[in-house]
């Protein structure tokens, strides 16, 4: 059995992304990404509220934002009832008038972020959507990045790579879903976003180099809301960002953590309440190894194709 064979032996969803992502094939695949985990997902939604979990943001992690994020990072088919019944509810209660909260209090913009993103994915055409998006181009920070702190007193002046890890993932979902309004400004926000991103050699500390947070070096799935390098990576080559030198301790580190097939595992979830566990820390993860082997084939491909083509012992 080579690695793509167990790949397309994972969970459904997995076996998809891998026919599409690694093998490139168009609709012909012979599996449904709405089986396995997409199927358990959706079995948790309410029918009456189209809640999961009976709340709209939390908890944390198996909340209807949530869920719906985890569908989207599996792909699942945005036609679903459920999944355009949620993002009905998302738009409604996640996104007030102009987003004001409460007087001079506005939505968090990484939560914004996320929102516009499903909205779209799921073929939304909401005014609410162009909404978002006028607030995430209002609140670009001088270094071209994004910051969920914009509204703190003293203002930041630098991007977090969690905010903006988070409006790359929905300039890239825009982009795939061709969503034309205000695209050139978000396309244009590219490069300052990733140059951040970079100049942090990808997580680490621009002062002196350490470490800036451990759990951004974890390999997690579900993804949540948290900036991880492989996360940023994965977003990274869907958006065919070149390689850069400052990347090459990132790939590394990574490349550390998987095996001499691309396989990897997964580590234990950030706190928090689940439907059930994806994937055993004790057993490679599918869906790691999925997100690894698209890196490698976008950065590496000489390594990517050894990988494709070792021979996984019985």
């Amino acid at each position: 059995m080579k690695t793509i064979d167990w790949l397309l032996s994972c969970d459904p969803a997995v076996a998809y992304l891998s026919r599409r992502d690694l093998l490139e094939e168009k609709q012909n695949s012979p599996y449904s990404p709405d089986e396995g985990w997409i199927k358990r997902l959706y079995e948790h939604v309410d029918p009456v509220t189209h809640l999961w979990a009976g709340g709209v943001y939390s908890p944390k992690y198996n909340s209807t934002h949530y869920t719906l994020h985890t569908l989207w990072s599996l792909q699942a088919s945005p036609s679903h009832e459920a999944f355009q019944l949620g993002v009905d509810v998302l738009l409604k209660h996640l996104w007030p008038p102009k987003g004001e909260v409460r007087k001079h209090h506005y939505q968090d913009l990484c939560v914004s972020a996320m929102v516009g993103m499903l909205a779209v994915y799921a073929g939304k055409r909401d005014d609410k959507i162009n909404e978002i998006i006028d607030y995430i181009l209002a609140h670009k920070m001088p270094d071209g990045a994004f910051n969920c702190s914009w509204q703190r007193i003293p203002k930041p002046t630098m991007g977090s790579l969690h905010t903006t890890l988070l409006v790359l993932e929905m300039i890239q979902t825009l982009k795939e879903e061709h969503y034309s309004y205000r695209m050139d400004e978000l396309l244009a926000c590219i490069p300052d976003c990733v140059e951040l991103i970079l100049d942090r050699h990808m997580y680490k500390r621009r002062t002196n180099g350490e470490v800036i947070d451990r759990n951004m070096i974890r390999n997690l799935f579900p993804l949540g809301w948290r900036y991880t390098i492989i996360r940023a990576f994965d977003c990274f080559a869907k958006l065919k960002i070149v390689y850069d030198p400052r990347m090459e301790e990132g790939l590394q580190f990574l490349a550390s953590k998987a095996d001499a097939l691309g396989r990897m595992k997964t580590e234990a979830p950030f706190s928090g309440q689940y439907f059930f566990r994806f994937e055993s820390t004790r057993e490679f993860s599918g869906f790691n190894s999925l997100r690894f082997l698209r890196i490698l084939k976008h950065y590496r491909p000489t390594e990517y194709l050894q990988c494709m083509h070792q021979m996984i012992a019985p």
